[in-house]
């Protein structure tokens, strides 16, 4: 069995250009004990070299959306790596979808956000997230989603972005005897190739799956439940499962702390 390597001695490669952004990020990851391949932004014909088994990449916001797409798409990057945009100016609404769209996981504000930024990497990292080539996608716990969900939060808060949490629940005839933790477990495992690089999936408890949705409006947020659902109802069929699917959306403005929106989920599920 391959294990998990520490976040310590993690590949990170940082493209950034020349200037007190690039220094910053440096000296935040070193002292976190944390290093990072960092390479210049301007020598494009070099800048994704064996970027292919880097665990996670930082990229400055003067690069375009659509290099990191086609790093993406030749899989120049691997499409399991997380990718951070990093930047000294917080970018229009329209320049960070497109960097959504591109596959970044997010958009963070240098030094702002520096702190974030390792935060992050050391949940994704150390948790696991690195070495998805050859282990199941990780999920993060009721506890550990708890924490991430606060940074998603106050994130949400300070830059007027929506956030919404879709809660979803097994339901289970009452003459049957299905342990529901493998089965939600399993529909975990098919949900992550519907979410996007910046949201973020939980498991509350063994019949309860939790979604965030940074940067989803209440339309997006209930176009994603009804997909999950569909698709999901797909797999029970699929695995002869007798259960059928219930889900809520939940917005980040009906609550005052990441704790309240995963308690609510779970509430508005009748749980």
């Amino acid at each position: 069995m391959t294990e998990t390597r520490p976040a310590a001695t993690a590949r990170i490669v940082a493209i950034m250009g020349r200037g007190p952004v690039t220094e910053t990020v440096r000296k935040v990851l070193e002292d976190e004990g944390l290093t990072a391949d960092v390479r210049d932004a301007d020598l494009t014909d070099n800048m994704w070299r064996d970027t292919r088994s880097a665990d996670a990449l930082l990229v400055d916001d003067n690069l375009e959306p659509a290099h990191v797409e086609e790093a993406l798409e030749r899989g120049w990057i691997h499409g399991t790596a997380p990718v951070f945009v990093v930047t000294q100016r917080l970018p229009g609404r329209e320049r960070y979808m497109a960097w959504l769209q591109a596959g970044a996981w997010d958009v963070l504000k240098i030094p702002l956000e520096a702190m974030a930024l390792v935060l992050r990497l050391q949940n994704i990292l150390e948790g696991g997230r690195a070495d998805q080539r050859t282990h199941t996608a990780r999920r993060y716990s009721l506890q550990t989603l708890e924490q991430v969900a606060d940074e998603a939060l106050a994130l949400a808060d300070r830059y007027d972005r929506d956030l919404y949490c879709v809660a979803l629940t097994v339901d289970w005839p009452r003459d049957g005897d299905t342990d529901p933790a493998p089965v939600v477990e399993r529909l975990a495992n098919a949900s992550q190739k519907l979410v996007r690089g910046s949201d973020l999936v939980g498991l509350a408890d063994e019949r309860t799956l939790l979604v965030l949705l940074p940067d989803t409006d209440e339309q997006g947020a209930l176009a994603f439940k009804g997909r999950l659902v569909e698709t999901l109802e797909n797999k029970l069929k699929k695995w002869g499962v007798l259960g059928t699917l219930r889900a809520e959306t939940i917005a980040s403005e009906e609550v005052d702390s990441a704790r309240e929106l995963l308690s609510l989920s779970v509430r508005r599920l009748g749980r």
